[in-house]
């Protein structure tokens, strides 16, 4: 019978410890569409909107310097990226894995960029993308990003179009 009891309140705790994530999930995904239209649009107010204001943020970049410890740092970078890179930019979200435990969560997938450098040339690369996110006031934001590239060890290069 302790057994039985110990298995019985086992199960009713795990069951209340399941919980419904849909809608964190489901907004997490719309800030991934909303991102890839910003980054077409290369509205920049609307792509940092995605991140934790001030220090609140940390990326790891796959661009050099590859760190960056707040949010003004990072928008830096994509001003950067974009005077680098001035024509149609297009970001498509694939392999996308979300798992939410409470006010954080975390996403990876894969983002195929296209973008178009100033010989009017696009380029295709592949990003492994990893975010956390934490919900404050109801709102998903970014507070930390990590994206990265496969590197040859033999050549040292790295491979902008592998998973």
């Amino acid at each position: 019978i302790i057994i039985m009891s110990g298995f019985l309140f086992a199960g009713i705790y795990s069951c209340r410890e399941k919980h419904d994530n849909t809608g964190a999930e489901a907004a997490i995904k719309k800030i991934y569409k909303q991102f890839s239209e910003a980054l077409a649009a290369k509205d920049m107010k609307k792509i940092m909107s995605f991140y934790a204001p001030g220090n609140n943020l940390i990326a790891f970049d796959a661009f050099i310097p590859q760190q960056y410890k707040s949010a003004a740092d990072y928008k830096k970078a994509y001003d950067d990226f974009f005077v680098a890179f001035p024509g149609p930019a297009k970001s498509v979200i694939s392999d996308m894995n979300i798992k939410v435990s409470g006010n954080l969560a975390y996403a990876s997938c894969i983002d195929k960029w296209t973008i178009t450098g100033t010989d009017n040339k696009p380029i295709d690369m592949i990003f492994r993308a990893t975010n956390v996110f934490e919900n404050t006031s109801g709102n998903w934001l970014i507070i930390h990003e990590h994206l990265s590239f496969p590197v040859d060890p033999v050549s040292g290069k790295a491979d902008y179009l592998s998973k």
